[in-house]
């Protein structure tokens, strides 16, 4: 797994003037551990490990795993699953499917997309196929670029800016009572901020992408999220973050889920996604 330090370069470019020294870098770093101490870890035996030729998967996994060694995986949830609305697939982190979660244990994962680990996986006892055990903190924020529409990143990532200027005193109110309810504590590491960021929920069965509220977040892990596939050029610094602050996450995983969201965000750009700000108001307003 690389250190955090591996991406201080970073801190020297324009955009993160403003916190670099003062060892933020080994503060981050450090109040994401303590956040993913105090969450649980799950294990789970994969389902569904026989369809779709997933046998052959785990096979060539098997072959290509040293016994010590592990995988990062992604645990992504599928809303629109014909058979379970509640589904969450487990694959690795080039996006090829192993298996779900057992549809009795789904119920704790919040995010749409989160990570874990390959536990242990070879032929189970009671029959000849492959299987695994996986682990996962699904409490634990994932940390990587939230895919939104390239053509929408502009708006989104300028929509706190634009309220504190257009609505100031009912932003400043609301930016006041956000700091206090969350103890000036970063959502996703639980470092020290005060720097408030929008939640978006990515709706893919309409296309849309909704404000889903605001949240604090450290300014770099707010920088990872909204990347311009057409002006990002610092790839290999973000893939640092994102091994980093991902428990457990190789920079060469890290760096297939970051292409593989840059990717989408791209592709959605040609589909037609719209943004969904309707609910501003209720939300400045404590409704």
């Amino acid at each position: 797994t690389v250190s955090l330090d591996a991406a201080q370069p970073i801190l020297g470019r324009t955009e993160f003037a403003g916190f670099a020294g003062s060892g933020s870098m080994n503060v981050l770093r450090e109040s994401r551990a303590a956040l993913a101490r105090k969450l649980p870890v799950q294990t789970h035996r994969i389902a569904g490990v026989t369809f779709e030729g997933r046998q052959s998967t785990l096979k060539l996994l098997r072959e290509l795993l040293p016994d010590e060694a592990s995988a990062s995986l992604m645990f992504e949830k599928e809303p629109e699953n014909p058979f379970d609305a509640n589904a969450v697939a487990v694959k690795l982190v080039d996006d090829t499917k192993l298996g779900y979660v057992p549809r009795a244990e789904t119920g704790s994962f919040r995010y749409s997309l989160c990570f874990g680990r390959l536990r242990s996986l070879g032929l189970a006892k009671e029959t000849s196929n492959f299987g695994c055990i996986v682990e996962v903190q699904p409490q634990l924020p994932p940390v990587m670029n939230l895919a939104i529409p390239a053509n929408l990143v502009p708006q989104c990532s300028q929509l706190v800016s634009d309220l504190s200027s257009s609505r100031s005193t009912a932003w400043d109110a609301y930016r006041t009572e956000l700091c206090r309810r969350m103890g000036k504590r970063c959502s996703i590491s639980y470092a020290e901020t005060e720097n408030v960021e929008a939640r978006w929920s990515i709706c893919s069965g309409d296309r849309t992408v909704r404000l889903g509220g605001f949240a604090l977040q450290h300014p770099l892990l707010a920088r990872v999220q909204y990347i311009d596939p057409d002006e990002f050029v610092d790839f290999e610094d973000i893939c640092s973050v994102i091994s980093a602050m991902n428990p457990g996450m190789r920079e060469d995983e890290a760096s297939m889920v970051f292409s593989r969201q840059l990717d989408l965000a791209e592709s959605r750009a040609s589909e037609g996604w719209t943004l969904d700000l309707s609910n501003v108001d209720d939300l400045l307003s404590g409704a």
